[in-house]
């Protein structure tokens, strides 16, 4: 589904923001949630399938009616065969693109472990969240950028719905909103060059409204992004 129903919300929190934050209301959270869940992305295949079932029933009836009529009767079980064949193709293509969406989430999730850097801010960002101890220099600078940009890279997938929060966030939801959500690192890089991570601030929001509508709660949410932004809503691109 595409992300235009947001837009109107969006820019409603750009002139609310100008100056102060204002939080969304649950009613209006809930709205925006509904309005992105409506569509089932399965259906198509439900609707596949229940054509087979009364189009089968209507081919028996044919069947039993004209079955003096021999041709009538070859018509209709090729007729059957031909949509059986079709049913199954798009199953099996069902299928396959599942398989490669796994693929593509496992190569993901590789390729940010690969980079060492990627693993040693993750360790610093843990220890400053835990034990309030910051081992952050200068140096690391860069290290972060790299950190953030990856999820930069990755987030028009998710923005633009090619792959679902539900699928990347038990694999890179927490190292997502480790870094997102640290204060430090929202004051030191993502708020002073916000322009530069439009798309991770988008995936920040639309990674929010999936986790409250399925009463996902994180820890160290009481820092989220949103919260201490005042022009948060002015870098979200939908």
């Amino acid at each position: 589904m595409s992300n235009k129903k947001y837009k109107k919300d969006v820019e409603k929190q750009k002139t609310n923001n100008k100056t102060n934050y204002v939080k969304l209301s649950e009613e209006e959270i809930n709205k925006k949630i509904k309005s992105r869940n409506n569509i089932n992305k399965n259906r198509l295949y439900y609707y596949l399938f229940g054509a087979f079932l009364i189009i089968a029933v209507v081919a028996i009836i044919c069947i039993m009616v004209f079955s003096k009529d021999l041709t009538s009767v070859i018509d209709v079980i090729t007729f059957i065969t031909t949509l059986t064949g079709v049913v199954s193709v798009y199953v099996e293509y069902r299928k396959n693109k599942a398989l490669s969406l796994t693929n593509n989430l496992i190569t993901i999730y590789s390729d940010f472990n690969d980079i060492e850097t990627n693993r040693q801010i993750q360790y610093k960002l843990e220890v400053l969240k835990r034990r309030d101890v910051n081992l952050f220099t200068n140096d690391d600078i860069t290290a972060i950028r790299i950190y953030l940009k990856f999820f930069e890279g990755i987030a028009p997938m998710f923005i633009n719905n090619v792959v679902s929060f539900k699928k990347i966030n038990s694999i890179l939801g927490y190292r997502f909103y480790l870094i997102m959500n640290n204060p430090y690192i929202q004051d030191l890089e993502i708020i002073p060059n916000a322009g530069s991570y439009k798309g991770c601030i988008t995936m920040h929001y639309l990674w929010n409204q999936w986790s409250k509508k399925h009463n996902f709660v994180r820890s160290g949410d009481k820092f989220s992004l949103e919260k201490r932004f005042n022009d948060y809503y002015n870098y979200i691109e939908l």
